[in-house]
């Protein structure tokens, strides 16, 4: 299929079908780039090449963003990403940030924090920071979980924090947790319960009777008692 589209003489006539540059295109772009591996990331890379000009490579570019959402650029093949700088995504702040930009995700951090960014904006960079690692980032996050952040931002926020492993993670979503409403404590009881170390914050709070039994539901203990650490077999 994909010889089709880059193949000079059928390609162009190819394109020029709306169904097939508006659907079959970017669903053969999105399993490419699903596969990930280096040959399937090339195929995404001659597709881009093929299309005709910046009308067929934007519903391409909807399905490699759908297929990479959560997961990051750094390992793309450099034909690839000099494919995707040809594009407009290459002019926006996630996909610099995404491809490990220094100055990008400074940038990143700094808008997410700052409460007068939109909040679709807001929303859009805490999930770049699923794909990244700074050393600011955790700080930021754990910033978003004040009472007059969103609550959809602070389950954002939440979600990028599992990809990190500092200790404070835990110490502080522990602390606010009787803070959060119940959308929040059940994104947070999910992070809590994905490290050891964070499990057992949250149940010494549940044993000092700062946080109440109650809030953890039955299925969440049990996914707890996964990580097979004698202490937290205890406290259950």
């Amino acid at each position: 299929m994909l010889a089709l589209f880059t193949d000079a003489s059928a390609g162009e006539s190819l394109w020029n079908q709306p169904l097939v540059a508006q659907h079959v295109a970017p669903h053969l772009m999105r399993r490419f780039a699903l596969a990930g591996t280096r040959e399937d990331l090339l195929s995404c890379a001659r597709l881009l090449k093929s299309a005709p000009d910046e009308t067929q490579m934007l519903p391409l570019l909807s399905g490699f963003e759908l297929a990479f959402k959560g997961r990051s650029f750094g390992s793309l093949p450099l034909e690839l990403v000099e494919q995707l700088h040809r594009t407009k995504l290459a002019d926006t702040l996630s996909f610099r940030a995404r491809t490990g930009d220094a100055a990008a995700i400074d940038e990143a951090l700094k808008q997410l924090a700052d409460a007068q960014t939109p909040l679709p904006t807001r929303l859009e960079l805490a999930e770049v920071l699923c794909d990244v690692d700074h050393s600011g980032g955790v700080e930021v996050l754990l910033q978003l979980l004040d009472a007059d952040s969103p609550d959809v931002l602070r389950i954002a926020a939440i979600t990028a924090l599992a990809r990190h492993a500092e200790e404070t993670i835990g110490v502080t979503v522990v602390k606010r947790f009787d803070r959060f409403t119940p959308d929040v404590a059940a994104a947070a009881l999910t992070l809590l319960a994905s490290r050891p170390n964070w499990t057992l914050e949250l149940l010494t709070a549940v044993a000092d009777k700062r946080i109440a039994a109650q809030a953890v539901p039955p299925d969440m203990v049990r996914k707890m008692l996964l990580h097979s650490e004698p202490r937290i077999a205890e406290l259950v």
